[in-house]
């Protein structure tokens, strides 16, 4: 069944700001958090293990590795705005959207 989503639920409509120095430091310490706690340690779309060179789809709220970033990125902005944790300066709203959403929620949600 299909579900009506708003842009603030799904994080669709999330900012797209550019950080500064010392935010996107701070995020990046953030996400390599998130990324060791359960669920998020796997990419949401394949069995791969993720470590500190792991991307994200920001407005999904999921977690992948850097193969399934490539099919991520083909899909389009509109569907998937892929972020690597690394190579990208992350704003504080694209953290707070992976930390509101997650590897297991979001699959629980999409799926």
């Amino acid at each position: 069944a299909s579900r009506e989503m708003s842009y603030r639920e799904t994080g669709v409509g999330i900012s797209n700001y550019k950080a500064d120095a010392k935010e996107a430091e701070r995020n990046r310490k953030k996400l390599l958090l998130l990324i060791k706690q359960p669920g998020n340690n796997v990419c949401a779309d394949c069995p791969n293990k993720l470590a500190q060179n792991a991307w994200a789809s920001v407005n999904l709220g999921q977690f992948i590795c850097f193969q399934c970033s490539g099919i991520h990125r083909n899909l389009g902005v509109h569907i998937s705005k892929v972020r690597s944790l690394n190579l990208d300066s992350w704003n504080d709203d694209w953290v707070a959207n992976m930390e509101r959403w997650g590897n297991t929620k979001a699959a629980a949600y999409w799926e």
